[in-house]
């Protein structure tokens, strides 16, 4: 097959501009690329600030990628080739922010280290009440109910551990990853690894567990063997091996040392066109063999062969949902999940005598034993301070630098609120939710009454007096998060085969947080849409435009 005539590339995120930058390497320069971005800035969630006297910056998002997450190869690859290896901040697997992971249990235990190894629970006096359960769940028989092929997280956790383990430590690690319900969260899709845990142990999760481990290692193998027969292996030249000894890192600068780093190697080819600040309105297709019709905000037409949609569902239902190639060819489900609304706090306080919080990556707080309050609530303590109820979780930033230390060093502290909680906006801060666009972000400095606010809550949580801080920076960012609901992998599946067997075709990617909302999912996404748009190939083998695939440009 000839090259693709032209690429438009719907979201400037991190996904996007992997994808715009894996195009232009493989691609002639005959072929155009044109990146559409309706904000004013590319990099998506991602947003990072430097802290004078520190290596550590602020980060309104993501803040870092975990070295045993599924498909990192592809974001080692791309450190490798936008030559980033000396700006990377390694995390030994040894390191305080590795091992030490904490969780909040209720006001009388307060936060508690979790255990790091199962066979130690019986030894951690605030969770041996949880030891009873784990053992049972090795002798419980096989409890699924018939004729349902996907559950919640906490559906499937309570029939095999119980209710209470479910709340404390499902709804935690779901905080956490999705800021949602785990109630509401799908646990095929959340943890694919633990359901195939228990159809392998005969029902039981932790029978399973070790051949699942197995499983997905020979999956791992075989995969990037795939990969490397269809002559796409990844190229991480030494560098992953140098990375193996840790479990996270990040970048001097922040994750948007990536992000710009990215966008300023893909304004270099000539044949790649980024648009800020217009938004896409609509997208037609006639029939399979037809170009798309993308108009733009500005009045504008694109005719693409080819489409890649970072978009987030709703917004692609809101540009195809009037377009003639809908009615003949629907793109079913677009509308099927919820998405969360994340506040993220942002504090730096100067260094100090003693510690301000525990060492380690931070902690999680569960699910109130009472359920989600209906709107934001306060608790009165006696001291008449009120301590804010819709924390998801705190992050110790400082641990990001192995050699941090309090007495020199400034403190970096993350707030995450919001989610499954009622999202809180302090009097005089900001309009209501309802006043902005989803996908959007609000930064802001708060008012010193507002400010006392959080840090009462985080002295509560943390029990230290915090001095005044000198810096920090609220962020909400609105519909940030996908919820996916039990079903969702059953109705991703038909939106695909929809797709593919309409008038859209195999030449419309839609890719991003459709499996997964983290950012190593997404930049694998983004390669492997990359690399089928330009071969014409999938990577299991698959023609996708009825041709042999073409050979990458040089």
């Amino acid at each position: 097959m000839s090259a693709p005539r032209h690429v438009a590339i719907l979201g400037g995120g991190i996904t996007g501009l992997t994808a715009a930058f894996h195009l232009a390497k493989r691609l002639p320069k005959t072929s155009k690329i044109t990146l559409v971005e309706k904000s004013n800035r590319l990099g998506g969630w991602i947003r990072s600030a430097p802290i004078p006297g520190s290596i550590v910056s602020l980060e309104a998002g993501p803040r870092a990628f975990n070295m045993s997450t599924r498909g990192i190869a592809s974001v080692i690859e791309l450190v490798n080739l936008l030559n980033l290896s000396s700006y990377l901040r390694l995390v030994p697997k040894e390191s305080a922010a590795s091992t030490l992971r904490y969780i909040y249990l209720d006001h009388t235990h307060g936060v508690s280290l979790i255990p790091p190894k199962p066979l130690l629970f019986p030894f951690f006096s605030r969770f041996r009440w949880s030891v009873i359960p784990l053992i049972s769940e090795l002798f419980h028989r096989f409890n699924k109910p018939k004729g349902v092929e996907d559950e919640s997280i906490d559906a499937v956790l309570t029939r095999r551990f119980g209710s209470e383990v479910a709340r404390v430590f499902a709804s935690s690690l779901v905080h956490g990853i999705f800021a949602a319900d785990s109630r509401e969260v799908s646990f095929h899709t959340a943890f694919p690894g633990l359901k195939h845990a228990e159809a392998l142990g005969g029902g039981s999760i932790l029978k399973g567990l070790p051949k699942a481990l197995a499983a997905a290692r020979k999956q791992a193998v075989m995969r990037r063997l795939m990969i490397s027969l269809a002559e796409e292996q990844y190229e991480t030249g030494e560098l992953e091996a140098a990375m193996k000894r840790s479990s996270l890192f990040t970048f001097e600068g922040g994750l948007e040392m990536v992000v710009r780093t990215l966008e300023d190697r893909v304004r270099k080819h000539e044949n790649v066109e980024i648009i800020m600040g217009v938004g896409a309105n609509s997208m037609e297709k006639a029939t399979t063999d037809r170009d798309f019709e993308i108009k733009l905000s500005d009045g504008s037409m694109l005719t693409p062969s080819h489409v890649i949609s970072t978009l987030p569902l709703p917004a692609l239902n809101t540009i195809t949902s009037s377009t003639k190639a809908i009615k003949s060819s629907p793109l079913p489900n677009l509308l099927s999940n919820p998405s969360a609304t994340v506040q993220v706090l942002n504090l730096v306080f100067p260094p100090s005598q003693t510690p301000l919080h525990l060492p380690g990556f931070g902690f999680l707080v569960p699910r109130p034993k009472e359920g989600y309050p209906s709107s934001p609530t306060f608790i009165r303590k006696e001291d008449g301070k009120d301590i804010l109820q819709n924390l998801l979780g705190v992050v110790f930033d400082s641990y990001r630098d192995p050699e941090f230390d309090h007495k020199k060093d400034p403190t970096t502290i993350t707030l995450m609120m919001g989610g499954a909680f009622p999202l809180y906006i302090p009097p005089g801060f900001d309009d209501a939710q309802s006043h902005h666009p989803s996908g959007t972000t609000v930064s802001n400095t708060l008012p010193a009454s507002s400010l006392q606010i959080y840090l009462d809550t985080l002295a509560h949580y943390l029990n230290v007096n915090l001095p005044e801080p000198t810096m920090h920076a609220l962020h909400t960012h609105y519909d940030c998060i996908p919820t996916y609901t039990p079903g969702h992998e059953t109705r991703m599946n038909e939106l695909q085969e929809a797709k593919k067997g309409g008038v859209w075709g195999e030449r419309l990617k839609i890719i991003g947080t459709v499996a997964h909302p983290s950012l190593v999912s997404c930049i694998t996404s983004a390669r492997e849409a990359a690399i089928e748009v330009a071969s014409g190939k999938s990577l299991s083998g698959d023609v996708v435009d009825g041709e042999s695939p073409v050979k990458a440009a040089p």
